[in-house]
């Protein structure tokens, strides 16, 4: 068995066979469990080649409990606890064979699946465990003969059936283990006289009853730790001078509390000896890594068991994973959610969307709606294309805002393209909502004014939340004609090696129009309540800090990260500035920008459709210190009672900032399904008053319980990127700054990035998987560790995948594309068998990473996608067309409400724009997600 899929972060044994092994050599035994509980082992060496997961004589225990490993004799003592909690031992070796499982006691010990610690003890084996009530027993003896009775451990207690790690130390034992609080505890003694009491280990804590990992490291104890987080933390010490200066090993994650394995061991490297720790976890994805120690070095980077992680059950070499079939059930709704930004994406939704699942249940008679979100052009995995590809520079046709008609139009076009697959507007008395905040609540709103003759017509109400142009237009406005000045400037600025860095700094971090007093605090810090009083002390009534903000803003950055290009960059900042010039104030929807000076000649007069509009109190944008730039709180309660012609009525928040979709998912909802089946609404919208805060129930701990955005995004590798510090930086929380919106290091936004080395970006430009393929191939010939991103780039950029779709590469190929690279390594004459297994290796990884990233079984994809790690891609040079490292898809929870199990389906679809007189004729490759209940 190549790979062994195993619980995430379920325990990995290791031991090594010989004290002191030559690096390279067969040098550890593995032993885990498979989903099914069986029992499994493996020999091999960190960085080498590992012989293959075998039986060990058919044992089981529960799926991902531990497996005890001691040496006896030239073999190993094995212990186990069976699905009844009994203890079973068996000996022998992978190589040769282990014999039958013995039971320790006929009674039972402990809980099903425990973990059992043995350690040599003068010639025979000392046995640890936790019973079912916590206390910790021991008990002394030896396979062969028998074990004496469980005696307690000074009473020490942890949760039941929880490790009770133990160490030789000087001529005792030293226990540790984790308390019923998380607290870490150790105790010295020995089996014959005794264990003394149990002292606290201040500055480290864990999850109740976690696994404490220790192992001996010169004439010291190293103690590892997976603390709440599933950070791994480490410090040297004893049980007399304490354990202090707790740090992180290599930035490496598992589970919260889950157990690492660590073994301690002296290696010939040259003409001496060296003493080294081996270090073995299971990651959130079940994947299996290796890291190293050496002295005066610290750890090295964590490294796959196998060389390949588990792929999908349907995988196939050479075949990508099938297109899913969009459908929709008869019966359902659909509300179609328009994203926000510009920059946004579908996942955008993911608060909400269960949300709305469950409240459209509640109601009687329970009701369904299917979700429909896509990601809208230049933006997310659509397609992308520059402003000046589809519409004219505003030089040209000076204060008309064509991106924004553009992206109305779109909406429109795309559901008419879906219609001709999936006949959505066609279903007698289904009704179609369009909700969006922001940008999003902007085109929502523009899409209740048209009188087109397709689908908009039957649009039966709209929600928007948060909308922008709600304020007065820039035009003609002398202090706010420089922010318009600046946005267009920015839309047309070509791309050179700096401008990524700037568009960070921009986009993310403080800003300044150039004259006094117009500095204003960094936009993201805008899209979530609080803070406000940092910038501006004399704010009234501050609202408190949103505890997920830093985190939210944190992965927002490693979205655009993914997908930055040029044509993202200037498209970003066309459409941001157009919704400036724009207004619902204004007396045209395609311009050019005037203030209408009559209420009936307003853009707001003409939208006729029933509309919710919500607007959160802490929503003020962009607050100057000389001036207020612009307040979306008070302008949306200003237009309001000016819509005098749509039906409807608002919703307004108390202590929420802008993204009311994640700061108030349950709440929201609810609200917006009791608008959705209301009766027959009439004009004019109802101004409603702010809602009493008894009402508003607490959801901030449902943010901090489920696991935070940052966590779900795998470490980039720094060997591949171009600033390779990055790799740490941007993983790090956003925090609150004065000139920033700080990140890594107390640096701009702007300093570290995805970007990756330019020999990487070369072969993405290429925008071809045979050469992608060829790099890998040449790459791994020489054994070059890059060479599985090389394999990467084959399938994470949109044309090079389609460029596999549609002429997949032979062997000779793949060959022919890598005797280039090879060639200028002076390899002129690869050695056939080798150069085979390259060309293998190459493509293999191509089409594992196109089926992990397209897994068709979804809940299969949401369990794998861990283990592969950072993925290669380079949205610079070849855009992706779905998420490759950051989250994908809208999630299904599981029922803890915070355990991501699936996710709902994403598509792909064309839509055709024709020659308009404000817009070119062009076609986007759309991404989309169908949301269906359950």
């Amino acid at each position: 068995m190549e790979t062994l899929l195993t619980e995430p972060g379920s325990r990995v044994t290791a031991s090594s066979q010989n004290p002191k092994i030559s690096v390279g050599q067969a040098g550890f035994t593995l032993l885990s469990t498979d989903l099914a509980g069986g029992i499994y082992a493996n020999v091999g060496y960190p960085g080498t080649n590992w012989w293959g997961w075998g039986s060990v004589s058919q044992g089981s225990t529960t799926p991902g409990a531990p497996v005890t490993a001691v040496p006896w004799g030239n073999q190993f003592a094995l212990f186990v606890a069976d699905p009844r909690g009994e203890v079973f031992t068996a000996v022998g070796d992978p190589q040769t064979g282990f014999g039958h499982w013995a039971s320790v006691s006929p009674k039972s010990q402990t809980m099903p699946g425990a973990p059992i610690t043995a350690r040599l003890w003068k010639n025979q084996i000392a046995l640890f465990a936790a019973n079912p009530s916590g206390e910790v027993f021991t008990a002394v003896g030896d396979p062969q003969t028998h074990f004496w009775n469980w005696t307690s451990v000074s009473q020490g207690r942890t949760m039941p059936g929880a490790t009770v790690t133990a160490i030789p130390w000087e001529n005792r034992i030293a226990v540790f283990l984790a308390d019923p609080l998380g607290g870490v505890y150790t105790a010295a003694g020995d089996p014959d006289s005794g264990f003394g009491g149990w002292a606290s280990l201040p500055l480290v804590s864990t999850t109740p009853g976690a696994p404490i990992t220790a192992v001996p490291w010169r004439k010291q104890i190293a103690l590892f730790v997976a603390d709440p987080s599933g950070e791994v933390f480490t410090a040297d010490g004893d049980p007399q001078t304490g354990f202090v200066n707790w740090m992180s090993v290599s930035q490496g994650r598992t589970m919260p509390g889950a157990p690492v394995t660590a073994v301690s061991v002296r290696a010939f490297v040259g003409k001496v000896y060296s003493d080294y720790i081996a270090l073995f976890l299971a990651d959130p994805g079940g994947g299996i890594y290796a890291a190293t120690r050496q002295p005066n070095v610290g750890y090295g980077p964590w490294e796959l068991v196998s060389q390949f992680p588990p792929a999908p059950a349907a995988y196939q070499l050479g075949v990508l994973p099938p297109e899913p079939t969009p459908t929709i059930r008869d019966g359902d709704d659909i509300i179609l959610y328009i994203h926000g930004g510009p920059g946004s994406r579908l996942e955008e939704s993911g608060d909400l969307v269960g949300q709305l699942h469950s409240a459209g249940s509640k109601l009687d008679p329970p009701k369904r709606y299917t979700v429909i979100a896509f990601d809208q052009p230049s933006q997310g995995y659509t397609s992308m294309l520059g402003p000046d590809q589809i519409v004219p520079t505003h030089d040209q046709i000076g204060d008309h805002y064509p991106t924004l008609q553009f992206s109305e139009d779109f909406i429109a076009a795309f559901v008419s393209a879906l219609d001709k697959i999936t006949g959505i507007t066609k279903k007698q008395n289904r009704k179609i909502f369009v909700i969006g905040g922001s940008t999003g609540g902007a085109l929502a709103l523009r899409m209740g004014h048209r009188t087109t003759k397709d689908w908009t017509a039957t649009i039966t109400a709209i929600v928007a939340w948060s909308p922008a142009s709600v304020w007065r237009t820039y035009a003609h406005n002398t202090f706010k004609g420089v922010a318009l000045n600046l946005g267009f400037a920015r839309s047309d600025h070509g791309e050179d090696p700096g401008r990524r860095g700037e568009f960070f700094d921009q986009a993310f971090g403080m800003q300044n129009f150039g004259i006094p007093a117009t500095s204003i605090q960094p936009n993201p810090e805008e899209w979530y309540r609080g803070d406000r009083d940092y910038y501006y002390p004399d704010t009234p009534n501050a609202a408190s800090e949103w505890p997920c903000k830093w985190d939210y803003i944190a992965a927002a950055r490693l979205d655009y990260e993914e997908v930055y290009n040029w044509r993202f960059r200037r498209w970003h900042w066309r459409l941001g500035t157009e919704l400036l010039l724009f207004s619902f104030f204004n007396d045209d929807w395609e311009g050019p920008a005037n203030n209408a000076e009559l209420p009936e000649a307003a853009n707001y007069w003409s939208i006729t459709r029933p509309t919710l509009l919500a607007a959160a109190e802490d929503d003020d944008w962009n607050e100057g210190a000389f001036f207020s730039w612009e307040n979306r709180w008070q302008r949306t309660l200003e237009l309001a009672p000016l819509m005098v012609k749509t039906p409807g009525r608002t919703l307004l928040l108390p202590n929420t900032g802008h993204s009311i979709h994640n700061e108030r998912p349950k709440l929201f909802a609810r609200h917006i399904v009791a608008f959705l089946s209301s009766p027959d609404l009439t004009p004019p919208l109802k101004p409603l008053p702010l809602l009493d805060p008894s009402m508003m129930e607490d959801e901030d701990h449902d943010c901090i319980e489920r696991p935070s955005q940052l966590s779900r995004y795998p470490r980039p590798r720094a060997e591949l990127l171009d600033n390779p510090p990055s790799a740490y930086m941007l993983i790090q929380l956003a925090k609150l700054g004065g000139d920033y919106s700080y990140f890594g290091n107390d640096q701009s936004p702007g300093t570290f990035g995805l970007r990756l080395k330019q020999e990487l970006r070369d072969v993405a430009a290429a925008q071809n998987s045979t050469v992608a393929m060829g790099h890998a191939a040449a790459r791994y010939y020489r054994g070059d560790p890059t060479w599985s991103a090389f394999a990467d780039l084959a399938v994470t950029g949109r044309a090079a995948y389609e460029s596999l779709r549609n002429n997949p590469p032979t062997d000779d190929l793949i060959k022919g594309a890598a005797l280039g690279p090879l060639s200028a390594a002076s390899i002129s004459q690869p050695d056939p068998i080798k150069f085979a297994e390259a060309v293998l290796s190459a493509k293999t990884r191509a089409y594992k990473v196109a089926w992990v990233l397209r897994d068709p079984d979804l809940a299969e994809g949401v369990r794998l996608r861990p283990a592969w790690g950072w993925i290669a891609v380079s949205g610079e040079d070849d855009s992706p067309a779905r998420p490759v490292n950051v989250s994908s898809g809208i999630p299904i929870f599981g029922p803890d409400d915070k355990t991501q199990i699936s996710a709902h389906p994403q598509f792909e679809i064309g839509v055709q724009m024709p020659q308009h007189l404000k817009y070119y004729p062009v076609n986007f490759q759309v991404r989309y997600s169908i949301a269906s209940p359950p």
